[in-house]
């Protein structure tokens, strides 16, 4: 008994190794005319995972690839992660047949290092690390590492400002408060600012913390200086890109022409955390 071409395709390029064989054993036992309606559905799932995700993508950012999403469970039930160790994208030159290692605070724990690949793993399997890793493998994150790695902190840290900006819920926002709050100290090198980050990190643990403190801890990262320079920075690097696009009589690539403009922002953003003209001015300075 076979499966028609237009299944196979679907698994050939639409799933990961490990749930091809599952999907394909799981249709062969159904009856041939309950396929294409077990097909669509996987191919709904697809557009669905798409549309969610590409809500937390910059404005303007191509659309994600559902096939190179990898999740990878978790093997102590019930336990939460270490909050730096959630998702990874793979890069493409990444050998085959490798493995990566997450350090958790319950041990360490190994997954597949498929290239070209967006993992998560144990309870990191959300919309906001998914989008996270889907802005790596686009070079979205605002600066590529520099000759001697020094912006590789800074890329990380505009992704994970990013993250922040797209919150939906207070729960969101208590999650990506701290995940900011490491980041920011990564990013900044004047530990005078350090306190304050240290101290919005545990705010943001703290259940009884009142929305209004939180808001406010969103702004600290926001309106920092560090912040400001660092998306300055990411909207001037890439010049001699676009240049020489534009010297091949060809558009630029979406990553050397975003601007602060392009970073989606939610409504519970705009809602509660927007301070009226925040981005306005940056993008004024950036014009002038």
């Amino acid at each position: 008994m076979t499966l028609s071409k237009e299944f196979e395709e679907y698994l050939a390029t639409g799933v990961s190794p490990k749930a091809r064989g599952l999907l394909r054993k799981a249709a062969l036992k159904m009856p041939e005319d309950r396929r294409a309606g077990f097909l669509a559905s996987l191919k709904m799932g697809d557009s669905e995972f798409q549309m969610a995700v590409q809500d937390r993508m910059p404005e303007d950012a191509d659309p994600i690839d559902p096939s190179r999403f990898r999740h990878h469970d978790y093997d102590i039930p019930g336990k939460s992660m270490d909050l730096r160790a959630a998702g990874a994208y793979i890069t493409p030159n990444n050998p085959e047949g490798l493995s990566r290692t997450a350090r958790t605070e319950y041990g360490d724990y190994s997954f597949p290092a498929e290239p070209d690949t967006v993992n998560t793993y144990g309870l990191g399997n959300n919309l906001t690390t998914i989008a996270h890793e889907y802005r790596h493998r686009q070079g979205l994150e605002g600066l590529p590492p520099g000759k001697h790695g020094t912006n590789a902190d800074y890329a990380e840290y505009l992704n994970t400002i990013q993250d922040l900006m797209g919150v939906e819920n207070e729960s969101e926002l208590r999650k990506e408060l701290q995940f900011t709050a490491f980041g920011f100290k990564n990013a900044e090198w004047n530990k005078k600012y350090h306190t304050r980050a240290s101290e919005i990190a545990e705010l943001a643990k703290d259940p009884d913390t009142p929305l209004e403190e939180l808001v406010e801890g969103a702004r600290f990262f926001l309106k920092h200086h560090t912040t400001q320079n660092r998306m300055y920075d990411a909207v001037k690097r890439s010049d001699k890109n676009k240049r020489k696009a534009e010297e091949a009589g060809e558009d630029p690539a979406f990553k050397d022409i975003m601007s602060p403009e392009n970073f989606r922002t939610s409504r519970f953003y705009n809602k509660n955390i927007k301070e009226k003209s925040f981005l306005d001015k940056l993008g004024q300075v950036i014009r002038d």
